[in-house]
């Protein structure tokens, strides 16, 4: 607890910095707007010292105060569930990697990708990255491209795991009328190999769609108890579309919009009662689907 209160101190400090800079730079603004009834060139003067104060001190400690605030909170949330974390601003999985996965239909190459925050290390010796992503769809359902659309078809956190050993069948599961049926349609028509698991339990089946490419060798990897911990992840993150992917030795688990850094602002004071590093309570259940997995392999 110690450590945590530190953490809030130098994370407060960093937005009070960033609160006088803005201040000051709202100073040299209301000057430059007096210097217009003194002289042009004294307005012009002003208001190339307040760019400079901006781009120096400013802008400076405003992302320092969001980007080394995200970055410390969010490794303390993961600290319970991981060793050998490191924090990545940008960039976290790529527009390949994710495609590769075959969990997403990709329309078209012109559909757009971004990637954003990311958390990786290892948990009980499996290397995990768990980062944000958009998939935003360019075009339209006849594949043209509508340069006035840019509709985000996902927008959350993926979580990749790696197991020791690879899966015995390639799975697929996603929360029932997560997507529009033009987009199911879509996959189902790009992966005809692809069948409907069933005996998943009733429960489950009215929550998630479930698809493989071998339905015994899948039925031996969704077991009860994994099925189980999967509804438990779904009862944390109500209203909150899923998708669940076993490829290879990887394990991927897709959270629409849930994210890994949380979301703060300048304007509202950093404390442990309104920013709490337990910002996602669904790691619990994240990690414990890890784990079920992980049990049944050894």
């Amino acid at each position: 607890m110690a450590d945590r209160s530190k953490m809030y101190k130098d994370i407060e400090a960093r937005r009070k910095n960033a609160k006088m800079a803005t201040a000051l730079y709202g100073v040299g603004y209301m000057v430059a707007l007096g210097c217009y009834f003194v002289s042009a060139a004294a307005m012009i003067f002003v208001i190339v010292a307040n760019l400079a104060l901006y781009y120096l001190l400013l802008r400076p400690q405003i992302k320092r105060f969001e980007n080394e605030s995200k970055k410390e909170l969010a490794l303390e949330a993961y600290s319970s569930y991981g060793t050998n974390l490191q924090y990545a601003l940008k960039g976290s999985f790529t527009r390949e990697e994710i495609k590769d996965t075959g969990l997403i239909w990709w329309r078209d190459s012109k559909d757009g990708f971004l990637s954003r925050e990311m958390v990786s290390g290892n948990h009980q010796d499996l290397p995990f990255r768990h980062g944000d992503i958009s998939v935003i769809r360019r075009v339209d359902a006849k594949g043209e491209l509508d340069k006035k659309k840019r509709l985000p078809m996902m927008m959350g956190s993926w979580l990749e795991v790696r197991y020791p050993h690879s899966f015995p069948a390639y799975i697929r599961i996603m929360s029932q009328g997560a997507l529009p049926e033009e987009e199911v349609k879509g996959y189902l028509d790009a992966n005809p190999s692809l069948e409907t698991l069933g005996g998943v339990g009733e429960k489950f089946a009215q929550k998630f769609q479930v698809l493989t490419n071998d339905r015994s060798a899948a039925a031996s990897v969704l077991t009860p108890e994994v099925t189980g911990k999967i509804l438990r992840l779904a009862e944390a993150c109500p209203n909150t579309p899923m998708l669940i992917g076993f490829q290879g030795e990887k394990l991927h688990i897709f959270l629409s919009k849930r994210f890994v850094a949380p979301y703060i602002q300048m304007k509202f004071e950093i404390t442990p009662e309104n920013t709490p590093v337990d910002q996602m309570p669904e790691l619990v259940q994240l990690f414990q689907i890890v784990d079920e997995i992980y049990g049944q392999m050894k």
